[in-house]
């Protein structure tokens, strides 16, 4: 029958996962994701820098790992931006 042969990777959700680098919480947070992503069967790339990266390498090495640079968060001083309604 035709399209039979179909690839299932063609359909497999590729997802990157890149967590903050401020501390190792938000790199552990994202350790149950990454399983049920892989339970789920997509395809998951991680992105990280300093001690989170070196988390979820020991954690998933058979994932690749890309270096991500640190990404630095810059508040404003105005307190007008940093009220809730």
């Amino acid at each position: 029958m035709p399209g039979q042969n179909i690839n299932k990777n063609l359909h497999k959700p590729r997802i990157l996962l890149v967590p903050l680098d401020w501390g190792l919480g938000h790199a552990t947070r994202c350790i149950p994701l990454v399983k049920a992503l892989l339970e789920a069967g997509a395809d998951v790339i991680l992105g990280a820098s300093g001690p989170g990266r070196n988390l979820l390498q020991q954690e998933f090495p058979q994932l690749q790992v890309l270096e991500a640079p640190a990404y630095h968060i810059r508040y404003s001083k105005n307190p007008a931006w940093l009220q809730w309604a």
